[in-house]
């Protein structure tokens, strides 16, 4: 199998918009691989039941309610992992979306919106983590 020559064992991940879809598996096979997991979600609800189900198979994991357009909740979050981890070894960025429709009918507003989203947020987080 795949994962046996994908060890992750003593690394720490945070993979932004866990709560759901990519971000949730990708945080589940980091887990199963062998690292410890923060879940970033704007839903506090999915990131704490994303996190038991890490320490569920043996990884500590930590949930976190962040929304990663906003550079002091991303900060706070970058400063609890290392409280409490001691380092990050691993930044997954999967938080994203968009508006639908034709993008010739998009309000600027919606584009500068998706781009704080999609670009935006994802210099925050490398910046918040970046050198530590």
């Amino acid at each position: 199998m795949i994962l046996g020559k994908f060890s992750l064992a003593g690394k720490v991940a945070i993979v932004t918009g866990s709560g759901r879809g990519i971000g949730k598996a990708i945080a589940m096979v980091f887990a199963e691989a062998g690292a410890d997991v923060v879940c970033c979600s704007r839903t506090v609800s999915k990131a704490e039941a994303d996190a038991d189900a890490i320490r569920t198979i043996g990884h500590r994991a930590l949930a976190f309610l962040c929304d990663v357009r906003d550079c002091e909740q991303v900060e706070a979050m970058v400063e609890k992992t290392v409280r409490q981890f001691g380092r990050i070894d691993i930044l997954v960025n999967n938080a994203g979306g968009g508006s639908f429709g034709a993008v010739r009918k998009m309000p600027q507003g919606a584009f500068e919106a998706d781009l704080l989203l999609n670009l935006t947020s994802m210099f925050i987080c490398g910046i918040a983590q970046g050198g530590r």
